[in-house]
């Protein structure tokens, strides 16, 4: 099968080189520490922060105006405040303009015309009242503030004159940033998320044989194969309401989303009467983020799903995924040690959604596993499914015993390297398990 996406990445943590091709079904095997998981959130954010770039740069400039919207709340609170001299028409028509600001208060960090009219306005106001010095004094201080200037030579006016500058500047570097899409904001978030390593020596990611992520490049590529994507690190991040992880932040935003799109109603009728005998939904109408989940069994019985197996909430992940419309041929999910949670026969069970997935909607998967009944299971279903072709297992091997470096071997859909090396836990058992007889 041609190559539709593919990673390719040197010298990152515990990886010393890994080359893979997201076809279809990725799986990647190897011991504790090889950089699955490595894998796994490398791809994660970069797809993610190329999907939602200019989400990025808006959140950035609202980051950057921050300031700004504190400084003009404090400036309307102190006109009203302030002592007026004025005869009452003039009066009526100072706090109308003053209501007009407040009112329009949720929309001028996002409309540049409307924040900078806003500043003018506020402006007029200030040349319009007679205000205390010490009251002067300390909106000149604000600004300066605002503006990380230690100017105290410029009056209030000509600071006001500044800070449209400064905005100006703000709303034209970010507007370039979302034109031109250099990689820089990549590089700032995945060096957040690994803060606790460098990036990469070498990375790239391709579509179609065409790179279009790389690090040596100024710039990323809009993406076409890949514009859904999610990570699954345990079905425990369900609805929590603790977001101190990101990606169960990010997890439970896609669970919450609702579409009209139609959805595979075989999938879910396996997922339904075969497996989990019952249904998850979403109650309407309740605002607490766990209790929207709730699974609903055959005989009608009504469960809050955080208080369910993490078996039957592991595939209700994917079900709420099939039902919203999250589930594309666009999408891709990314599911670290699924079979964690799960008993044998849903573990089988689990591989072969995973394939009926990727066969009748076009889902692609990377999955880091170390389980023979799951590896087993995508192999030999994907065989049954006549989709073996857009099947990929890769194994990490350490580079020699000196290091802890691995490179990742591209068994295409030959599983018996990975069982070979699983053979060093039964070895292990007829070691520790020899009689001393």
């Amino acid at each position: 099968m041609a190559e539709i996406v593919t990673l390719s990445i040197k010298e990152f943590r515990a990886i010393k080189e890994a080359n893979i091709k997201l076809n279809g079904i990725t799986v990647v095997s190897g011991v504790n520490g090889c950089g699955k998981s490595t894998l796994s959130k490398f791809l994660y954010y970069t797809f993610k922060i190329a999907n939602t770039y200019d989400q990025y740069v808006s959140d950035m400039r609202s980051q950057q105006l921050s300031g700004v919207r504190r400084l003009i709340d404090i400036f309307i609170s102190e006109f009203h405040q302030s002592e007026l001299i004025f005869s009452p028409e003039k009066i009526a028509h100072i706090e109308k303009t003053r209501k007009t600001l407040i009112h329009r208060r949720s929309s001028y960090l996002d409309n540049k015309e409307i924040l900078l009219s806003t500043l003018k306005e506020l402006k007029e106001l200030y040349q319009s009242y007679i205000i205390e010095e010490s009251k002067t004094n300390r909106l000149k201080a604000i600004l300066r503030d605002t503006l990380h200037t230690t100017d105290d030579s410029s009056s209030f006016i000509e600071l006001m004159d500044k800070l449209t500058d400064f905005i100006d500047k703000i709303y034209q570097t970010t507007e370039n940033d979302s034109i031109n899409r250099p990689i820089t904001i990549l590089t700032k978030e995945l060096s957040n998320v690994f803060s606790d390593s460098s990036l990469p020596k070498e990375y790239k990611i391709s579509e179609y044989g065409d790179t279009i992520i790389d690090n040596k490049s100024k710039s990323i590529s809009i993406v076409h194969t890949v514009q859904k994507i999610a990570y699954i690190d345990t079905p425990m991040g369900l609805g929590t309401d603790s977001f101190e992880q990101p990606l169960w932040e990010d997890l439970n935003d896609i669970l919450l989303e609702h579409s009209k799109e139609n959805y595979n109603l075989s999938i879910d009728k396996i997922i339904c009467s075969e497996i989990l005998k019952g249904e998850s939904k979403q109650i309407e109408g309740e605002f607490i983020a766990k209790k929207k989940f709730k699974f609903i069994r055959e005989n009608g019985s009504v469960y809050d799903l955080l208080e369910c197996a993490t078996g039957v909430k592991s595939f209700s992940i994917l079900q709420t995924m099939l039902r919203n419309g999250f589930l594309t041929s666009k999408t891709l999910l990314i599911i670290d040690e699924p079979e964690a949670h799960l008993h044998p026969q849903w573990i089988v069970e689990y591989a072969r959604l995973i394939v009926l997935l990727n066969k009748n909607i076009g889902v692609k998967f990377f999955i880091a596993s170390h389980n023979p009944d799951m590896i087993s299971a995508i192999k030999y279903i994907s065989e049954k499914e006549k989709v073996d072709a857009n099947l990929n297992f890769y194994l990490a091997e350490q580079v020699d015993s000196t290091n802890d470096l691995y490179t990742y071997q591209d068994l295409g859909t030959d599983i018996d390297p990975i069982f070979q090396s699983f053979n060093i836990a039964l070895d292990r058992i007829n070691l520790y398990g020899e009689s001393n007889d």
